[in-house]
């Protein structure tokens, strides 16, 4: 039986502590490039979904940010 919080932890869990990440904000923000997320609520929970969201687009601000020639990024977000 999943409880909200064993379905927050399991998600979360998977993402944060993968190996080998199957994508980098350098390759997201190429040139040409169009990435999506899908944290859509009722796959990985309300919690989950709100923290990536909100970790995701933390991870974006930094990195651009950082960037020392700026350049155009379109950004478009869903339900938020």
């Amino acid at each position: 039986m999943h409880t909200p919080t064993s379905k927050f932890s399991s998600s979360i869990s998977r993402v944060l502590a993968a190996r080998e990440p199957r994508w980098s904000l350098d390759r997201a923000l190429g040139p040409g490039a169009v990435t999506l997320f899908d944290l859509e609520r009722r796959a990985v929970g309300v919690r989950a979904s709100s923290y990536l969201g909100a970790a995701l687009l933390s991870l974006l601000w930094s990195y651009l940010l950082a960037r020392r020639t700026p350049e155009k990024v379109v950004l478009l977000l869903d339900e938020i």
